[in-house]
């Protein structure tokens, strides 16, 4: 199912840009990020898509990388961000004790439950020591696979989505080795709502 995510992303990356292009209610969490890292630290958006976000953080002062499997969506990043894009999956993230902070916005949501432990392991793994990890995902139960909107029902489109609840995702960030120093309140979407957590490498 994550082929069929992003082979979905793949054919319709411009047109997701287009929908997402608005990053304001982020705003708060991009300043605190920032914040947290510090001024010119390296980090990494992890799973960027059009790199709206990557941009947002660089304009704060960040060296920032994007991430993404997809590579329509990281055709669709260059027009915007120059440089330090890297084609990579969540679930094996190529980069050790690099970073200083570590983004992944409504990114793991396309993951099956199970595959998200293996993916917080290695974003962990991704971050120097004492570095913030920024996650959000969508709030509730279960799970879905959608058709893209708008997309010609001829095409088969599909995209899953992972649902998490606050405490479900906080024992999974614990396991993975991070200590989460701050819980985001939910934040409403299209039907639905988001929860965010700044989490930390735990110290020993």
């Amino acid at each position: 199912m994550v082929d069929d995510t992003i082979r979905t992303y793949d054919m319709f990356a411009e047109d997701y840009a287009c929908r997402r292009a608005d990053r304001s209610a982020l705003v708060p969490d991009f300043d605190r990020f920032a914040a947290l890292v510090g001024p010119g630290a390296r980090t990494l958006d992890a799973g960027c898509g059009p790199a709206f976000d990557a941009v947002e953080l660089r304009t704060r002062g960040l060296n920032t990388m994007g991430l993404d499997l997809s590579s329509g969506m990281l055709a669709s990043a260059r027009t915007r961000l120059a440089g330090n894009l890297v084609r990579g999956d969540l679930r094996a993230v190529p980069f050790r004790g690099t970073f200083a902070g570590v983004w992944a916005c409504a990114s793991l949501l396309h993951l099956r439950r199970e595959d998200v432990p293996h993916a917080l392991a290695s974003l962990r793994c991704a971050l120097a020591a004492g570095g913030w990890l920024y996650i959000s995902m969508k709030s509730g139960t279960g799970e879905t696979v959608e058709s893209y909107p708008g997309a010609d029902p001829q095409i088969a489109t599909s995209r899953r989505f992972v649902f998490w609840e606050g405490a479900e995702l906080d024992a999974a960030l614990s396991t993975a080795g991070f200590t989460v120093v701050e819980a985001g309140d939910e934040r409403p979407g299209r039907g639905f709502v988001w929860i965010s957590r700044f989490a930390r490498v735990a110290t020993i």
